[in-house]
């Protein structure tokens, strides 16, 4: 007998199903693609539970005839594409006929639908992949679909959803999303029965400002370009409005969102002569070109796309973002000018006296007046009087000048690098003796010779000087103390008087919402506070001092792409100790001195501090006597 079995559907349709329906999110995605695709402007979404336990999606759109509802659930169905060349010239956001096949499979789940021409309405019921009656209903024109108890008959599967917090945080992206890429929509978002999200159709800055508020929107700057029949527009942040983490960029490609190297990596080289590093820019960018010269169907989600012009798309956003970047960075020097022109004090003497030769930074020929010494009369009964000054004066001559921006004169510098000579290597070498506790301060007591350029303790002991970094020694010794607590399960936390509120991203909220437990029992305690929005009442008691919006910024570009989070997270918060460690330049007394040298002692820790970089250094009374030729 054969080993090759043909496999039933209710098997690999189950199969089919979970490389479609991973999570909530992804029946989200495919029932609001489906309803846009269905030319819908008015769309209702409404989850309970994080998704799990209810999923509706509402719309105005065309609906489904009653002979195609059945056909709608049925793998490979579509109305979308009929021959092999259509999948090449996709202009929908739908197209394979998989999504309404793999919820239905994996799922209990009814359709209302309604077309335009219809007198009445068709419902249909569908349990695990299986059909009930097809009825006639009376409703609205559009389509709803509801679906519960996701992952119902596949526990393998259902096992692995996180929480519903979590899950209903993956689902505020992807709504937030489709806010951004289709603005011209109505898309309203409830969770648990409370508007989460509300968009009323308009302009993309109407989205924006729906999903990230007004003071986000300040810091944006508009993008309209068009070239070679591409088109891109959207909004693209000014470099004070750039973030931690890149999980404020959004791509479209012909309305669908995408995530796309080559649009990031274009935009991030736009910036990088105007930000920080470790900084990102954020966008909402669509590009609009030929469905044929990008494949959007590299992967399942359809998420991932390639451009047929790789190399000639990255070059038009590139260019595009750096000269709307640059006019950005004129405009707001022209703006300061003017601002100090207008603020500049108003001087009201009965006769103001102006050297004619002035006149030449304002683009006024000395030829048009022959007068040698002209006066400039003024009303004594009139409020203000216009007067030129030698202030005003010197900033019209500045912006007279045919000179680049300042910014540009930057841009083409060239940074140079210092290289450490051999000889200087191989001194650093023999004096930064790799040393373990068991040979720091041998002697007891030792001597405090004084601190080196208020930051290195200089301490002799044995026939040894050692020079201490104070900062990186302390800042060692709060790190290990914070561990100890935390392997010890004694964290004690401090309540903050006043509770203090942090703004994320969705995918920063979703990591918070995922991570919460831990980061709380690290000390953290915190609390969901609206949308994208988090209260933070309490923080360990050895960071009291914590910047707050800091250090979590920090924590974000680091772990919104790491799987190990919760080992990750612990180390993070732990290695924050450095920002509370007394400070290179710090003054100590020798009092306090000898009280961090006891400690570094006594603790036995590394002589590393918590990114590696040694903090003690010691150099040998014979190495000093070499230098001096005291000795061969």
């Amino acid at each position: 007998m054969g080993k090759i079995n043909l496999l039933d559907s209710s098997i690999y349709n189950h199969i089919s199903a979970g490389e479609v329906v991973t999570n909530p999110a992804a029946v989200v995605k495919e029932l609001v693609e489906n309803s846009i695709d269905a030319g819908a402007d008015r769309i209702t979404i409404e989850i309970e539970g994080g998704g799990i336990s209810k999923i509706r999606v509402i719309d105005n759109g065309s609906g489904i005839q009653k002979d195609d509802v059945q056909k709608a659930f049925l793998s490979h169905a579509t109305s979308k594409i009929s021959a092999i060349d259509d999948i090449y010239k996709i202009s929908t956001l739908g197209f394979r006929g998989e999504a309404l096949a793999s919820i239905g499979a994996v799922s209990k789940a009814n359709i209302t639908t309604k077309t335009h021409d219809s007198e009445v309405g068709t419902f249909l019921d569908i349990d695990g992949g299986v059909f009930g009656e097809c009825k006639e209903i009376g409703t609205t024109d559009g389509t709803s679909i509801t679906v519960t108890n996701l992952f119902y008959n596949t526990p393998a599967r259902l096992k692995f959803l996180r929480q519903p917090r979590y899950e209903q945080a993956e689902i505020n992206k992807l709504v937030a999303r489709f806010i951004l890429g289709h603005p011209e929509l109505n898309i309203t978002y409830l969770v648990d029965g409370e508007i989460f999200y509300q968009s009323q159709s308009g302009t993309l800055s109407d989205a924006i400002y729906a999903i990230y508020g007004a003071e986000f929107l300040e810091e944006m700057i508009k993008v309209n370009k068009v070239e070679n029949g591409v088109r891109l527009t959207g909004y693209i942040s000014t470099p004070f409005g750039c973030k931690n983490s890149t999980s404020w960029q959004n791509t479209y490609v012909n309305g669908r969102w995408v995530d796309s190297k080559c649009v990031s990596l274009a935009a991030y080289n736009a910036y990088s002569d105007f930000i920080m590093k470790g900084k990102f820019p954020v966008f909402v960018l669509n590009i609009e070109m030929d469905p044929r010269d990008v494949d959007i169907n590299v992967s399942p989600q359809k998420t991932e796309v390639k451009f047929v012009k790789d190399g000639e798309m990255f070059a038009f956003i590139y260019k595009t973002i750096m000269s709307v970047l640059v006019q950005n960075e004129r405009d707001t020097e022209e703006k300061e000018a003017l601002d100090r022109i207008n603020s500049a004090p108003v001087i009201e003497p009965d006769n103001i006296r102006v050297n004619v030769n002035s006149f030449k930074a304002c683009s006024i020929e000395p030829s048009q007046t022959n007068v040698e010494s002209p006066s400039v009369s003024i009303d004594k009964n009139t409020d203000k009087a216009e007067h030129i000054n030698d202030t005003t004066v010197k900033i019209f001559d500045s912006y007279n000048k045919s000179e680049e921006p300042p910014l540009l004169k930057r841009m083409r510098l060239n940074s140079t690098t210092g290289i450490l000579s051999e000889a200087m290597k191989a001194d650093f070498d023999r004096m930064h003796r790799v040393i373990d506790q068991n040979g720091f301060l041998e002697d007891d007591p030792f001597t405090i010779m004084g601190v080196a350029f208020k930051t290195y303790i200089i301490v002799e002991s044995n026939n040894t000087l050692y020079f201490i970094d104070q900062h990186a020694a302390h800042e060692r010794l709060l790190y290990d103390k914070f561990f100890a607590e935390i392997d010890n399960g004694e964290i004690v936390s401090q309540p903050l008087l006043v509770p203090h509120i942090i703004k994320t991203s969705y995918e920063e909220s979703a990591f918070l919402n995922e991570y919460m437990d831990i980061i709380s029992s690290l000390g953290f305690e915190m609390e969901s506070f609206g949308v994208n929005t988090f209260k933070i009442l309490s923080v360990p008691k050895i960071l009291i001092n914590l910047d707050i919006d800091y250090f979590f910024n920090d924590i974000f570009i680091d772990l919104t792409y790491l799987v190990n989070h919760t080992k990750v997270i612990k180390d993070k918060i732990a290695s924050k100790a450095c920002r509370f460690a007394v400070k290179a330049g710090d003054k100590l007394s020798n009092e306090e001195i000898d009280i961090l040298l006891k400690q570094v002692k006594q603790s036995k820790t590394t002589l590393l501090c918590p990114h590696g970089r040694p903090f003690v250094i010691k150099i040998e009374q014979s190495d000093i006597q070499k230098w001096f030729k005291r000795t061969l």
